[in-house]
């Protein structure tokens, strides 16, 4: 991780949406932070702003934009994941994804890579664009380009998938 970017993640309600958006990011041009210091008025309001860009960011992406956590559970479904899968995200949210985009023939797969990632630290996807087969909410299957990160904002580690639906370049 870098260390001059410090990554905070709080889940909060979004009051308009019912759901949790992922929020808080702190940049950081300190290579050490004491996390236990009082933030002055300055920080705070640059959180603030990060905050809002986030959000914008997130919400305006073309990409498909799914988190989850270390349960396998999704905490946040852009406007772009609900194009592409045809979920609203009230229905996603605190699911499980391999219930909800990941074919059956791959759901295993899938929830065993995690557990692997969580007990080893080894990484088969994170950090590498792979192409995939995902599911739409009417169960079709269809090629798609994910790229996922990971990174552990507090105790356990949130992970970030950013997914484009590829059938059209596959015809």
């Amino acid at each position: 991780m870098y260390p001059s970017l410090c990554i905070e993640v709080c889940h909060n309600l979004d009051e308009n949406a019912n759901r949790n958006v992922a929020c808080n990011i702190i940049y950081n041009r300190q290579s050490t932070m004491d996390r236990n210091e009082k933030t002055s008025a300055p920080a705070n309001r640059k959180r603030d702003v990060s905050s809002e860009w986030l959000l914008a960011l997130v919400e305006s992406a073309l990409d498909g934009v799914v988190t989850m956590d270390d349960k396998g559970r999704i905490i946040d479904f852009n406007p772009a994941a609900e194009k592409i899968f045809g979920y609203h995200s009230d229905q996603v949210i605190g699911r499980l994804v391999s219930d909800m985009i990941i074919p059956k023939s791959l759901r295993k797969a899938h929830e065993s890579g995690l557990a692997r990632f969580l007990s080893t630290g080894e990484e088969k996807i994170i950090g590498r664009r792979v192409e995939v087969r995902a599911m739409r909410a009417d169960q079709s299957v269809f090629p798609a380009e994910m790229w996922v990160i990971s990174f552990k904002p507090e105790r356990s580690p949130v992970f970030i998938a950013y997914i484009r639906d590829i059938s059209r370049q596959k015809q």
